[in-house]
Order: structure tokens, then sequence, then C-alpha cells
């Protein structure tokens, strides 16, 4: 096999690899139905995910999962959406796309251009359209 061969076929093995690699997803509500619904919408979409119902354990699990996206609750009891999106500016998040999600529209709150809004209650295909994928057709 030529240097050329081997090198387009280590290119088409790479690309392969990173079409097949599943996306991370990162989901913090303190919402317990809401966790239970995006869980059942992102089952079928093969990603990896996690659902936090405490922004300091996703803050923590941030860390180690490092996530490629994130759906994130603006009214928390312990830590808002919005701060806890300024804390993971300082841990330079520049890879993970962030969403805000809130049923409040987003004239109403203040945060800026660290995430994308999308208005609760979510559909599944807007949590498709969100992370890239194509799920499975409803019956």
């Amino acid at each position: 096999m030529s240097k050329r061969d081997e090198s387009l076929m280590n290119l088409l093995a790479q690309a392969d690899y990173h079409k097949q690699k599943s996306k991370r997803i990162i989901v913090i509500d303190d919402n317990l139905s809401f966790l239970r619904f995006m869980g059942e919408a992102l089952k079928p979409l093969n990603v990896d995910f996690e659902l936090h119902s405490d922004p300091f354990t996703a803050l923590r699990s941030y860390m180690q999962f490092k996530p490629d996206i994130m759906f994130i609750d603006v009214n928390m009891p312990d830590l808002d959406g919005i701060s806890l999106i300024k804390m993971l500016n300082g841990l330079k998040v520049e890879r993970t796309k962030i969403y805000l999600v809130s049923a409040k529209g987003p004239q109403s709150l203040h945060f800026n251009h660290y995430a994308e809004f999308l208005p609760k209650p979510l559909s599944r295909s807007q949590i498709q359209d969100a992370i890239g994928v194509v799920g499975k057709k409803a019956a």
C-alpha cells in the first residue's frame, strides 16, 4: 500500500470514528418531570446524557463528562441557570453549546451570548433540532 493510500485510509477511519461518536449532553433542571421527559426524549437518539436536578452536582460532573451540549433551566432554587452559565464561562466552555430553557420568554431574561434560549415546554423535535440528530419516527 502506498503512503498516499495509507494516508487516505487513516483519514477515512478518523471520519468514520467521528461520525459514529455519540454526542454528550447534560440536562440540568430542578423539575423531575422535565428531567424524566428529557431522558425519554434523548434515550432513542443514540446520545450519551446525564440528568441533574442539582446544578452544583452538574457543575462537578461537567469537568469529567465534558458535554457537547447542555440544557440548563433558568429558575432553580440554589443556583439559577444564568449564574451557572457565568460559572461555566469561567471554565472555558467554548466547545459546549448551551441552551437556556424556561417557560418565561427571552425578553424577560437578562442573559448574554453564552446561551441560546428555548421555551418550555420543549417538543421532541425541538430537542432533536437543538442537538442535530434525527430521531425515530413516532408511531
